[in-house]
């Protein structure tokens, strides 16, 4: 006789199938940034983080809608600066509907940039547009890395109570382009460009909690390996604990068939996106050995 599933005695036992399946998320999340990585060509000479961070600093130069500037508990912040600085004169202040800021940390031990994206929008205004009252509010928030093409609107507001607008400009902000200038920069000084998902990565305390927390031999592992092998584990522990739940019943080979189908089409699908991710590695050594004999 079966006995009844657990949670017929208590709700509780939900929460561990629960807290397995988010941290099944974070890690495959996580798992996906490690194979983001760019690394230098083989045998390109490291520089030092003094001759990088002179090497960034010249982005500046290049006119682009971004400055790199020295970072709160970081080595760089990049801030985007969407209209040129003719369009702020007229104007008592300007308001952006859309803000991004990155974060660059430079690791010297590993020879390792970190760096993280953080993009809000928001859009509040209580005034007049001309004659017209006008109320707006919205908002919006993502962290992580991402590539996208970003719209917002820049408002000119003139001097005086209530707030009135004077100007109104759109823009476009590329964060794909901005990042791949950066991390051509840091993979041609022979450093590895790592794009990390919270904040605290790409931050000095951030690292010191880490290093802090896990063990020492931890942090000679590669995040790629880290995260692989994280990843499956916490893949087939929260299935573990949601067939727990179902009690001695959900153990019949029928659902346990099912099961191995779904697995194998879900690690089928991540070994190809993988490898796509990892440049197809086996197939460009299969044609750098025939160009070479």
């Amino acid at each position: 006789m079966s006995s009844p599933p657990p949670t017929d005695q208590s709700l509780w036992w939900l929460l561990p199938g629960a807290l397995l399946s988010l941290f099944l998320v974070h890690a495959m999340v996580e798992f996906t940034a490690a194979l983001l990585a760019k690394r230098p060509r083989p045998r390109t000479q490291p520089l030092t983080a003094e001759e990088l961070r002179e090497r960034l600093f010249e982005l500046n130069d290049r006119r682009l809608p971004v400055r790199l500037v020295p970072g709160r508990d970081c080595d760089f912040e990049l801030h985007c600066d969407p209209v040129e600085d003719s369009w702020y004169e007229p104007f008592a202040r300007v308001r952006f509907t859309t803000y991004y800021r990155a974060r660059l940390l430079l690791d010297e031990s590993t020879r390792e940039a970190r760096w993280n994206e953080l993009m809000r929008g928001s859009n509040f205004f209580l005034g007049f547009d001309g004659w017209v009252p006008r109320f707006q509010f919205s908002f919006w928030f993502f962290m992580g890395l991402g590539n996208f093409v970003w719209y917002g609107r820049a408002y000119g507001l003139r001097p005086g109570f209530p707030p009135q607008i004077g100007a109104v400009r759109d823009f476009k902000f590329d964060t794909a382009k901005i990042k791949s200038q950066v991390s051509e920069t840091i993979t041609r000084a022979g450093w590895t460009f790592r794009p990390v998902i919270w904040w605290f990565e790409a931050t000095h305390g951030g690292v010191r909690f880490l290093q802090a927390l896990l063990p020492g031999p931890l942090w000679r592992v590669s995040l790629r390996r880290f995260w692989a092998v994280l990843y499956p584990v916490s893949y087939f522990l929260a299935i573990g604990a949601l067939m727990q739940v179902g009690g001695t019943q959900a153990w019949t080979p029928h659902n346990l068939g099912i099961l191995a189908f779904i697995s194998a089409i879900w690690w089928g699908i991540w070994g190809l996106l993988a490898w796509m991710l990892l440049g197809f590695p086996a197939f460009w050594r299969r044609k750098a050995r025939a160009s070479g004999e």
